[in-house]
């Protein structure tokens, strides 16, 4: 859990900051400048409640989309049962919750084609302070935890990892050797992040917070799991139904925390938490506490909880599609503003950008502001240094509406060549409802005081140094009408002061930095693949494809090239190598196998105690093992698949637990996994009792395996009881080892039951 206090984050919320005066921007003409004007509420009370009881907002939108109809949402939900959450985990010692939640989200998202994802929290956590630079010393620097989504978003936006758990695995020590820039980070990434959806949750809103609610529902409905943000008290935790509904007045020591919601129950009773919430319902929560701790790694949160925030999804595509992201925020959107004080209808937006190489301009990704925001975006080439960013040679490039609030990448509607070392720019004009449509970084520091006299001050998550570093003038742009365009790097910092008249009031200190748009590119000898996923089912149609009509040569397991002219049919195991005819001739090469179905995971549970059953080094890959208590004979499992999960010809349901008998010794179960157009997978489950002093029933060696070294020490043993020889064995505990079958005599049948085993892990 994050321990880190409600207080610094409070006013660390850029855009729910008390109204600031106009911020003047410097023209780069004769002309008057506009001036900017940050959201805020609509009036002083929502102001205050928002900056006391949330800690992040992308704008004052509500987020609800005049297109969202009320949708026939199920009273219950779990994406457990849709075989679409990763195992649970632990995120002990260190403070990466909110690490652990945004994994959690990408995991989610690509579970369907890599039922074993494992991705990295170790280097997301690490490369955000170590790289970025976020304000922390290096001892604390997997404990610095979170201060807002506008930090996570902004990092996974710009294509900032992830990478695998087998890249940087989670362990004490983190990879505080390793050194990386952010464009290797980049490079490195399992997938890339295209779109980010953030959703307005306002408790304090009777009037708006069900149809908020409706659209956290709608986005699980979807396959998502929802990152999300509450104030974690011990005290307020219900062990026995595993429920939490936050209460300020029983929580002695509280502190953020981030989670993830992968489902919900709306006849989950009030009267299971320690306070009442006055309503049923409960969102199905995942944390990152370990799968032994409450409801088997879950746990129930009531609607009704005031503490709950920053909620937010991800989309991503395999990072082998496109090749380069050109952006300056890296630390994400964390305000929004306006032309006219009371908003805008329509404003422009543009950055100006150098090619670094020859490249295709196929794509850009934009920051909404507000639910149901429209754009029309251009493309300028050629540009000339210290020009405005539409003086250029014009390129048709996409328009639409974005109905969610956050980041979106939108495909051009032709790609755009751009050759190394051009300048160029996007453009976007943002409309829709009046309000604050300017997305951008922001730093500010802030002081509050109340009526009695307390004083609480603080600054956003990241400086005004820091924003300062790389930030440049000729980036970033914004014009009221298209025409008379002003660089954000000329508006000066803004003071402002605020009297709410109860006797409470505000002083401010505001820098704005980048505007949140980014350009995609693909290199001009980039072959894309149509199957990024190594393993596909038989009879998939692998297509090629690449920018600029140039013809494309294939080869199949090292033959000879061919002119590619349709898709080629996966039939069996594979290379598939290819380039583009560009005079360079770069080589792509993809590797394919046929898909398999799988389980994500299996749990284990016992007598209060449960985790996953796992494959075990010195054993045969891909078989799983689970070490029992000596004397158990039932355990529940709880398979999680997007297939058919049967053990005995009986179903076993994802998500739910089924109770199993076990035998004395060693339970071999084999449990097989059938999905459309994939083969069928069986996986072989090895159940260990222990004997005695934790350890494992068969290993009478000690050397953490039970084998045919094993058998053989059984076998002379009782061969030389046999003949009435006493066999000199000193440890005490070796009988009861040797006693593979239970039956309470060590003998040739014990060793034969042993080999029997060893042959097992062998073949499988």
């Amino acid at each position: 859990m994050d321990r880190s206090r409600m207080l610094p984050v409070l006013l660390s919320c850029l855009l729910t900051l008390p109204y600031l005066g106009a911020v003047t921007a410097a023209a780069e003409s004769d002309t008057a400048a506009p001036t900017l004007h940050l959201a805020t509420f609509d009036d002083a009370v929502t102001q205050k409640r928002a900056m006391a009881e949330d800690s992040g907002f992308f704008t004052v939108s509500d987020g609800i989309s005049a297109d969202a109809s009320p949708a026939a949402l199920p009273a219950q939900f779990d994406l457990r049962e849709k075989g679409l959450v990763s195992a649970v985990k632990a995120q002990d010692p260190y403070a990466t919750c909110w690490a652990f939640a945004a994994i959690n989200c990408i995991e989610t998202e690509n579970i369907q084609k890599y039922p074993k994802i494992d991705l990295s929290e170790m280097h997301l956590a690490y490369y955000t302070y170590s790289t970025i630079g976020y304000p922390t010393t290096e001892e604390q620097l997997l404990d610095a935890g979170s201060y807002s989504i506008d930090q996570e978003l902004g990092l996974l936006t710009n294509w900032f990892g992830p990478v695998t758990e087998a890249e940087a695995p989670y362990e004490e020590g983190g990879i505080k050797d390793a050194v990386s820039s952010l464009h290797e980070l980049s490079d490195g990434a399992f997938c890339h992040v295209t779109n980010a959806v953030t959703i307005p949750y306002w408790p304090w809103s009777e009037e708006l917070i069900g149809q908020q609610r409706e659209a956290v529902k709608r986005a699980v409905m979807e396959g998502h799991a929802v990152a999300a943000r509450y104030m974690e008290g011990d005290e307020c935790f219900n062990e026995e139904h595993a429920a939490y509904l936050y209460d300020h007045a029983l929580a002695s020591d509280p502190g953020l925390h981030s989670v993830c919601i992968v489902g919900w129950d709306d006849s989950f009773p009030a009267s299971s938490f320690n306070t009442d919430p006055g309503m049923d319902g409960a969102w199905l929560i995942k944390n990152s506490w370990g799968a032994n701790w409450g409801d088997h790694g879950y746990f129930w949160l009531s609607y009704a909880d005031p503490s709950m925030s920053n909620l937010y999804y991800l989309e991503t595509e395999p990072s082998d599609v496109h090749t380069k992201l050109y952006q300056y925020d890296d630390f994400g959107n964390s305000g929004s503003f306006a032309v006219n004080e009371q908003g805008d209808s329509e404003v422009y937006v543009a950055n100006v950008f150098t090619a670094e190489s020859d490249c295709w301009l196929t794509s850009v990704m934009l920051c909404s502001t507000q639910s149901d925001e429209q754009y029309d975006v251009s493309v300028y080439t050629g540009l000339e240094p210290n020009g405005t960013p539409n003086y250029g040679t014009e390129h048709a490039g996409a328009s639409g509406v974005m109905e969610t609030i956050g980041y979106h990448t939108v495909t051009l509607a032709e790609p755009v060549h751009l050759t190394a070392g051009e300048r160029f720019s996007v453009v976007a004009r943002l409309s829709g409802e009046q309000g604050w449509l300017i997305p951008c970084e922001y730093a500010s520091t802030s002081e509050w005081s109340e009526p009695n006299g307390d004083v609480m001050k603080n600054g956003s998550v990241f400086t005004e140094e820091m924003l300062k570093r790389d930030f440049h003038a000729g980036e970033s742009f914004y014009s009221a009408d298209g025409d008379g365009w002003f660089d954000m790097y000329n508006v000066p910092p803004e003071d402002d002061y605020m009297d709410y008249g109860d006797g409470t009031y505000s002083s401010t200190h505001v820098v704005v930095g980048n505007i949140n748009i980014k350009a995609v590119t693909t290199d001009d000898d980039m072959v894309v693949f149509s199957e990024s996923c190594e393993e596909i089912p038989v009879g998939t149609e692998i297509s090629l494809s690449t920018f600029g009509g140039k013809d494309i040569y294939y080869s199949l397991n090292g033959g000879d090239y061919q002119r590619y002219t349709a898709p080629i049919p996966f039939t069996e195991e594979m290379t598939l190598s290819a380039y583009a005819d560009t005079g360079v001739q770069t080589v792509h090469t993809k590797h394919y196998t046929e898909a398999a179905a799988a389980m994500s995971s299996l749990l284990c549970a016992e007598d209060g105690f449960c985790w996953y059953a796992e494959e075990w080094e010195g054993y045969s890959p891909g078989t799983l093992h689970y070490v029992v208590d000596t004397g158990t004979r039932s355990l529940e499992i709880m398979p999680i698949s997007t297939g058919t999960v049967t053990l005995d010809g009986k179903t076993l349901p994802s998500g739910k637990l089924t109770q199993i008998a076990l035998d004395p010794g060693v339970t071999a179960l084999d449990i097989q996994v059938s999905e459309t157009g994939k083969r069928d997978t069986v996986y072989k489950v090895y159940i260990h009792e222990l004997s005695t002093d934790q350890e494992l029933l068969g290993d009478v060696t000690l050397d953490g395996a039970v084998d045919a070294r094993d058998a053989s020490d059984v076998l002379v043993y009782s061969t030389q009881r046999g003949i009435g020889l006493d066999p000199p064995v000193s440890d005490p505990n070796w009988t009861v080892r040797a006693d593979f079958n239970k039956d309470g005599v060590v003998d040739a049948k014990d060793a034969a039951d042993m080999l029997v085993y060893s042959t097992e892990q062998a073949v499988h």
